[in-house]
């Protein structure tokens, strides 16, 4: 396990580019944050330390109850805010302090071995889950807070790749699942997959639904970013498709399409991405010509 310092003023760096490090300690000061965060990231250090020292290293690391302890602070700080009408320093605060929490998780799951990463961030995830549930907070906003498609996306792109966000069983990687009963639905997925020139190498889409062992590296035209988007989103939305080992219908194509979060997702978060493109002039004739193509394999389930 890697024995790296987490702090506040690493969390900003590496969170914030060209930060003034002083301004954000001084708004979190302001608020009376700054000492509570810190000890929290001094208990989590602790542990990853103990965790260092002790003979037997397997295992989680459990931090769940100090992201919890968080959670709740600020929500119930969000709230006073509200109250008192600060709407607007309350909206600047969530952004700080949501981008702060996302960094803190990303930090905490690149120290664990990498067999123990998923473990780790569903640990985290499911602690504040209860948090949720017992505080009464909607889990949706908690996902806005922290941002987590772009946490998951972070993650999967700071691995070599041959690695991946899972357990120690290599079989865990994301994949997708072609929801119909007809054996000629995949090869005519695959074929609208060339015909529309998103990609050549069709066999390697063919594995994502067969329970990928390793990263595809599958290439993307990248003539087409758009095009390519436009189509993803028009396909996560026709009930074929669903995914496994993962989060989210993207997250597969962050982990086996090369530079997809960079390049496709132009580093914003799937769902922001999208929204952008479903925006753009003639978004509604595409959608309809696209759902036309995906009918053809609708329509395999009638004939097979």
């Amino acid at each position: 396990m890697k024995n790296k310092t987490i702090t506040i003023k690493s969390i900003i760096e590496s969170e914030f580019i060209n930060a003034d490090i002083l301004e954000i300690t001084n708004e979190l000061k302001q608020h009376q944050l700054y000492d509570f965060i810190n000890s929290c990231l001094e208990q989590i250090n602790l542990h990853i330390k103990q965790k260092n020292l002790s003979h037997n290293r397997k295992g989680i690391l459990n931090v769940a109850p100090i992201g919890v302890m968080m959670l709740v602070k600020f929500n119930e700080y969000f709230r006073e805010l509200s109250k008192n009408g600060e709407i607007t320093e309350k909206e600047k605060l969530e952004y700080l302090l949501g981008n702060i929490m996302k960094r803190l998780l990303i930090q905490v799951v690149k120290v664990v071995p990498k067999n123990e990463k998923q473990a780790q961030l569903k640990h985290i995830v499911s602690g504040l889950t209860d948090a949720c549930k017992l505080y009464q907070y909607d889990f949706e906003k908690l996902s806005e807070f922290l941002n987590t498609d772009d946490m998951v996306l972070e993650l999967y792109a700071s691995l070599e790749s041959s690695e991946s966000i899972s357990s120690s069983n290599n079989s865990e990687l994301p994949g997708l699942i072609l929801k119909h009963d007809s054996t000629e639905a995949l090869n005519l997925l695959c074929t609208i997959f060339k015909k529309e020139q998103i990609t050549e190498e069709v066999d390697k889409i063919k594995l994502l639904f067969e329970n990928p062992t390793e990263n595809l590296a599958i290439t993307f035209n990248e003539n087409k970013k758009v095009h390519t988007l436009q189509f993803l989103a028009v396909l996560k939305n026709s009930g074929l498709i669903s995914y496994h080992h993962c989060g989210g219908f993207y997250q597969v194509f962050s982990c086996h399409v090369k530079n997809f979060d960079l390049n496709f997702l132009n580093g914003k978060t799937p769902q922001k991405r999208i929204d952008a493109v479903r925006k753009l002039k003639g978004w509604f004739a595409q959608e309809e010509y696209f759902e036309n193509q995906l009918r053809q394999i609708i329509d395999l389930r009638h004939s097979a």
